[in-house]
């Protein structure tokens, strides 16, 4: 579950684990924050991460985790260093 877009940091894992209980509750981490239109930075994707494994979150998935390579001089790379240490706040 994650909120559409926009990384909230405060998804409600502890509710859907018991509402569902049958299949395992993964959070999601979106790419921005609403207030701010730039990418997450690695330390924002670890802080996140880490908040929905302390949440007791059975997995952590990144929603549009992409690049922008076809967008010429505006092109942007996630932090793909963030891959190797997702959740070690």
């Amino acid at each position: 579950m994650s909120e559409f877009l926009y990384e909230r940091g405060d998804l409600p894992i502890v509710r859907w684990k018991q509402a569902i209980i049958t299949v395992p509750i993964d959070g999601g981490i979106a790419c921005t924050k609403r207030a701010t239109p730039r990418n997450l930075s690695s330390d924002e994707y670890r802080h996140s991460a880490t908040t929905l494994i302390k949440a007791n979150a059975d997995g952590v998935y990144l929603f549009n985790f992409f690049t922008s390579r076809e967008g010429g001089a505006a092109a942007y790379e996630p932090p793909f260093e963030v891959l190797n240490n997702l959740g070690t706040d």
